[in-house]
């Protein structure tokens, strides 16, 4: 995450529509909207995934079969900027490291 939790529950306090803030956060992120409700201390429901090694690696598989943005987010549940971000991150992190 680019953001710290304390950040993120500052940026969440401040903002003029909140609800829809959630979802500008998760974007900002590079994660989904459960992992920030978690954050803001929001009960959030099982069935919701975070971004682990496992997600990742099926986001980069997804990638390299030349699979649309919009299809790769769908198959794995986030938004397309969510997708690219965390792909962003992954590359970054790659090359730093």
């Amino acid at each position: 995450m680019e953001m710290t939790a304390e950040e993120i529950r500052q940026n969440y306090r401040e903002a003029k529509y909140p609800q829809k803030q959630v979802r500008i956060l998760a974007d900002l992120n590079g994660c989904n909207v459960a992992k920030i409700k978690n954050i803001l201390g929001f009960k959030v429901p099982a069935d919701y995934t975070y971004w682990d090694t496992e997600l990742e690696q099926k986001l980069l598989k997804l990638k390299k079969a030349r699979m649309s943005w919009e299809d790769i987010a769908y198959k794995i549940g986030v938004t397309k900027f969510a997708a690219k971000k965390r792909y962003s991150m992954i590359r970054q992190r790659e090359v730093s490291g």
